[in-house]
């Protein structure tokens, strides 16, 4: 007898364990069902996909050299759709600014409040690709600088909702 019994409580706790699961399962569709359109969609995925081959994202300063992987995603809270890539320059962080106002400009990007060369510390643009506006960012890593070098992300972003402006 005493060896049924264990037997007999681990099947309790079986059906506990899969009525959680059960629970979960529910809740991950009582959200679909109260919010639909959560998430990502094939769409989105594939424009997160075509940000990655926008010409900016592969120029660079002389000197500057990719680290890190590059990256393009949809992140499916806002379904905002970006693509960047990482580099580090051997130089000081105004020339990589100096050198992304400049390629910014001459690619058609739209600094939107003045010109691109009058912000100092950032790079923020705009263009139209298609039907979705796309906002161009350098930003730089916080240890960027002390040691020598800049390490910095040049980011685009669009999509569901007009993606994330900077500035």
């Amino acid at each position: 007898m005493s060896t049924i019994v264990p037997i007999m409580k681990i099947a309790r706790i079986a059906v506990v364990v899969a009525a959680g699961a059960g629970v979960l399962g529910a809740g991950a569709a009582a959200v679909e069902a109260v919010m639909p359109g959560y998430g990502c969609t094939a769409d989105d995925n594939r424009f997160a996909a075509s940000l990655g081959e926008i010409g900016i994202l592969k120029a660079r300063p002389h000197g500057a050299m990719p680290y890190e992987s590059e990256r393009a995603d949809c992140e499916p809270d806002d379904r905002i759709s970006s693509a960047g890539r990482s580099y580090r320059f051997p130089g000081p962080r105004a020339d990589v600014l100096a050198f992304y106002r400049d390629a910014a400009v001459m690619d058609g990007w739209d600094p939107g409040w003045g010109s691109v060369s009058a912000l100092a510390e950032n790079v923020c643009a705009s263009k139209l690709i298609g039907d979705e506006y796309v906002h161009l960012s350098v930003a730089f890593s916080d240890s960027s600088g002390k040691r020598g070098h800049a390490d910095y992300r040049v980011n685009v972003s669009g999509g569901y909702g007009g993606g994330r402006p900077c500035g």
